[in-house]
């Protein structure tokens, strides 16, 4: 009789050995499931956070050139004799906002240097363009 017994006991062990070993790999599961989740959410965070700083430096950026470019147009429309001068800036202008309306639209980490670069070159645009402006102003 004590070999029946031994024999339940030992089952119970087996099963136990078995249930621990089952609960330990679901969590693990659980573990790399969360581990996953979270990962996913952290990109997506980061990517929606770079997106939301290009938006905003980018229509800044965009704001500032076309305000330029309107005060180049008033100057052009005041005084005539700039006109080829105010001309070229303003195509600069034009080109600067197409190539950084580009800029923003391109996603990878590769672009972000070139980003930094287009954003300084605008804003040395709009600073040259504003001291023409600015220079031709108080000459009237």
């Amino acid at each position: 009789m004590d070999d029946v017994f031994d024999l339940a006991a030992s089952d119970e062990s087996s099963e136990l050995a078995v249930a621990s070993r089952d609960w330990q790999g679901r969590m693990r599961e659980v573990s790399l499931f969360a581990l996953r989740d979270g990962l996913h959410d952290g990109q997506e965070r980061h990517l929606q956070s770079h997106f939301d700083s290009g938006v905003r430096d980018g229509f800044t950026l965009v704001s500032k050139l076309a305000f330029t470019k309107g005060k180049l147009l008033a100057l052009m429309a005041v005084d005539p004799s700039v006109r080829d001068e105010t001309r070229c800036l303003k195509i600069s202008l034009e080109s600067k906002e197409d190539e950084l309306i580009t800029t923003f639209l391109k996603s990878g980490r590769e672009a972000q240097q070139f980003h930094i670069s287009v954003l300084q070159e605008a804003a040395n645009l709009i600073k040259a363009t504003n001291e023409f402006i600015e220079a031709h102003h108080h000459n009237k």
